[in-house]
């Protein structure tokens, strides 16, 4: 994608990128890449948005906030469309990558990312609404892990719908979309797993566990949860 977020969430993000291929393969590092391309672009469009939204609030001068809003709705339209042509054919791909290995026991390599993401999660300055949502986007992503390739792809594939579904309504709302991309982090965790058992070993996948979590917990901490109408009842 042409411009990167010049905030924390990229460097976090491309770090963890260069282990996740590492680790996992080409093509659990194309999904990856995809997200944060995502990531990137929701952030501008929500900063954006924010400002509009602090600003009617706030009861200032009107005149600017069609400039911004244009701006605003230009990255998220970025967004959505980078999820449809870029994210969810590199979520195909990636299916098709690990049914070609066949049957794969990543028990151990699953059980291993489960205790070392809390492990990551506990130290995190979340508060325990985000706690909980963390805890819930880990075992989404480790039950689907367990239930096979197929199960952790079609978790991608929900969570890039989800997302659209979100962006499309931003006017509606001001729901935070951490919890989509905790999903994608924790599922790209898994999905790395089955590409490389039985021969990842314990740190690799440690650091890894950890890399995403960092990567994932931006976004939680920059969410705001407020809901309603933010802009077009406005």
């Amino acid at each position: 994608m042409g411009s990167r977020c010049g905030c924390s969430s990229r460097g976090a993000w491309d770090s963890a990128q260069t282990k996740v291929e590492a680790v996992g393969g080409r093509e659990v590092a194309e999904v990856f890449s995809a997200w944060g391309d995502v990531g990137d672009l929701v952030l501008r469009s929500d900063e954006l948005y924010r400002h509009v939204e602090r600003r009617r609030e706030l009861g200032l001068d009107a005149e600017p906030n069609e400039a911004i809003l244009s701006r605003a709705r230009m990255y998220n339209d970025a967004a959505i469309q980078h999820l449809q042509e870029s994210a969810a054919p590199a979520v195909e791909r990636l299916r098709e990558h690990l049914r070609g290995l066949g049957d794969v026991d990543a028990t151990e390599q699953l059980d291993l990312v489960d205790r070392t993401a809390r492990d990551a999660i506990v130290d995190l300055n979340f508060t325990v609404g985000q706690t909980r949502e963390a805890r819930r986007v880990l075992e989404e992503g480790i039950g689907a892990g367990r239930r096979g390739a197929d199960a952790v792809c079609d978790l991608m594939a929900g969570s890039a719908q989800r997302m659209i579904a979100l962006r499309r309504s931003r006017e509606e709302h001001n729901e935070p979309v951490s919890a989509v991309l905790g999903a994608i982090c924790a599922a790209v965790a898994v999905a790395a797993m089955i590409s490389c058992a039985p021969r990842c070993g314990s740190p690799g996948t440690i650091l890894l566990v950890f890399m995403l979590v960092s990567a994932a917990a931006f976004f939680f901490a920059s969410s705001i949860g407020v809901f309603g109408s933010v802009i077009a009842g406005a």
